[in-house]
Parts: C-alpha cells; structure tokens; sequence
C-alpha cells in the first residue's frame, strides 16, 4: 500500500488563552503572510492562522466578536463521534492537527489532506467502494503505520531540536502505545513517547518532548525540574492544560 502524506515540520505556535462568554478558550496562534485571520477548529481546539501586521488585541477583539460561533463549534466537536476512531473509507483521520481524508484512487488507499481532495476523487471512491476489497482490519492496519512512521520521523527531529537546546545528546526513544500517558522518561535516559501525539498539533507534540527531555536532568516534577522545562518551552503551563484537557478525550 503507498502511502502520500508528508507535512512540513514547522515551529511551535504561540499558545494563548482568551475568555469568551465565561469560557476559558486556549488557542493556538500562527501568523504568516496573509490579508484575512482565518478560524479553525482542529482536534485540539482552536486555531488562529492571522496576518503578520495585525495585533494581538485586534486579533482577541475578532475572537470576542465571534464567541458564539467559537463556542458553539468547539462543543459539537467535543461531543461528536468524530472523536471515536473508526476504520473505515472516508473516515477522517488527524495528523499534527490537520484532518486527513482516507480514499481509494487506482485501487491503492490513500491519505490525502481533506481539504486537497477534488471532487473527482470523492467520485472515484463512490463509483469503486463496493467493488474496493478492503477490510477494517486492512484499513486499520494501514493508518496506524501510516501514523507511526510519520511519529517516528516528527519525533526524532523534534527530539533532537530540543536537546539541542538543553546541550545534552538526542536520546534513544521509542514509541508507546500507553492508554494513561503520553510520554516517559527512565533511569536510563530512555524516552517513550506515545504514537497518539502525532494527531495532535506541534506545539503540543513539543511540550511532550520537552517534558521528556527535562527528566534527563530531574528525574521528578520539583521546581527545579520545571524550570529546565521552561528554558526551552517557555508556554509549558497552557500545553499542559490543553493537553490534560485533549487526553480526556482521546485515551
């Protein structure tokens, strides 16, 4: 099976959090060179892509205006089933934040970035879905390597960015496939890090690593340890809710 999605690896978004109708809403920030600020919510929340001049008070009066818009999405997402993980074809499946659409074209599943699928894509996987022979068991198959060879290749570049940072030699690691945590460091400065992390945004898959790594040098969550974590993630207190609040959801 071919496997056609790659992602260019970006730096982490700003985090930030914003009050909206008594709600506390933490949202990603990404600015690049663009005329309009665009909304979006992905498999972790909120998302701001906005243009390189416009200011942060602009961009929260924006948010304000739009609150019950925001609202109202962010719940039907949290409630839907979307968050279940069927293998199927046509079934969405997110990869660093972004939704990617699992369709049949010559007869070869395929990933593709949803909003990059054509229309005569769609057709082409209605006209071949009841003779295509593939099974959930096939599908699954194919979306967790799909899943774990991107992890694997994200990973260890972020991986080796951050201990870059700390001045240390990027670990060994491997992935997990744990149902209670995302990450863990042992004694012996082995790093696991689990495959669902890849699903989620950078800036989040960055405060795992960065947590990770800090253990290298305080094998405890004390002062000391969050100040090695604030050196090269400074946003570590909004990742960590957000996360808290993404693992209820997804493990």
């Amino acid at each position: 099976m071919k496997i056609r999605a790659t992602r260019t690896l970006h730096p982490s978004s700003p985090v930030h959090n914003i009050v909206l109708n008594n709600r506390t809403i933490t949202y990603s920030l990404v600015r690049r060179n663009r005329k309009t600020i665009g909304l979006r919510i992905t498999s972790s929340g909120l998302t701001i892509s906005a243009p390189l001049r416009l200011s942060q008070i602009e961009i929260e009066a924006i948010l304000q205006h739009k609150a019950n818009w925001i609202i109202e999405k962010l719940g039907a997402w949290e409630n839907s089933s979307a968050n279940r993980t069927e293998w199927k074809l046509h079934a969405v499946y997110w990869l660093l934040g972004e939704p990617y659409q699992l369709v049949v074209t010559s007869g070869q599943l395929q990933l593709l970035l949803q909003q990059d699928i054509k229309s005569d894509v769609i057709k082409v996987w209605s006209d071949e879905a009841s003779s295509t022979p593939f099974s959930a068991q096939q599908i699954e198959c194919y979306v967790l390597t799909w899943y774990q060879r991107h992890a694997i290749t994200c990973m260890k570049d972020r991986l080796a960015f951050y201990a870059e940072k700390l001045g240390v030699a990027t670990p060994i690691f491997h992935l997990s496939n744990a149902r209670s945590r995302w990450g863990s460091c042992n004694t012996s400065g082995v790093i696991r890090l689990n495959w669902r992390l890849i699903q989620l945004p950078l800036a989040l898959i960055d405060y795992v690593i960065a947590h990770e790594l800090a253990h290298l040098f305080e094998m405890n969550h004390s002062s000391a340890f969050w100040e090695v974590v604030a050196k090269i993630y400074p946003e570590y207190n909004l990742a960590r809710r957000e996360l808290s609040k993404i693992g209820r959801l997804m493990m």
